[in-house]
């Protein structure tokens, strides 16, 4: 390649997860960085000013500007394979375990992998550690200076889906207090809109652009 190539891929998300495996073995001249990010990377590491430094002039490396807000993942990228592969088995309706993914070496730092143990307990009818699956990756959101710049709108997705859970274990008072809470943190869209209602909500639209 006759000028250099930069791939970046958040680790908090499966696709982005599996396609930086793939990216490593068949682009092996170019240079790969794993971001604490999700697959919506470019829009974080603009909300965070690294894009803008990076094409200011294209000569900062790009290593260094991620290290300067603690971004650069340090996960095996055969883990992020197997993160990808086990989602990818997932949605394809095959049996997985959450064990198998537990068993990775990041699983416990990486939201992403957090919630799809979530995802694999709700598919299995288990939708009380479901719940607690997701509440865990919240926590590790929370209290992460790193992971709370995460975009808006891949973080309020992790609320969304507890307030489903509730709502199939017949508990519409949380559903209710949770859905109030999160329209007070995130931009409510019609999406969000639509599941209040079915709450007996009526939430107000947010008359700005949803934030990164």
């Amino acid at each position: 390649m006759p000028h250099p190539v930069h791939c970046f891929f958040g680790v908090c998300d499966p696709v982005d997860a599996l396609n930086a495996a793939v990216a490593f073995d068949r682009l092996p001249h170019a240079k790969h960085h794993l971001v604490w990010s999700s697959h919506a990377n470019h829009d974080h590491l603009y909300s965070l000013n690294i894009i803008r430094r990076l094409i200011m002039t294209f000569n900062r490396p790009p290593e260094i500007e991620l290290a300067s807000k603690n971004l650069l993942a340090d996960v095996p990228v055969k883990s992020l394979e197997q993160f990808g592969l086990t989602a990818e088995q997932l949605m394809s309706g095959n049996q997985v375990s959450v064990s198998g993914l537990r068993a990775l070496p990041c699983f416990e730092q990486n939201p992403g992998m957090i919630w799809l143990a979530a995802k694999i307990s709700e598919v299995q009818g288990d939708l009380q550690t479901a719940l607690s699956w997701i509440e865990k990756a919240e926590d590790l959101i929370a209290h992460s200076n790193v992971l709370s710049t995460l975009p808006k709108r891949w973080r309020k997705q992790l609320p969304l889906h507890r307030i489903r859970l509730l709502c199939q274990l017949g508990r519409t008072y949380d559903a209710c207090d949770l859905m109030i809470q999160t329209s007070k943190v995130f931009p409510v869209d019609r999406a969000m809109k639509d599941l209040g209602e079915t709450l007996g909500l009526n939430l107000e639209l947010s008359t700005d652009q949803p934030a990164p």
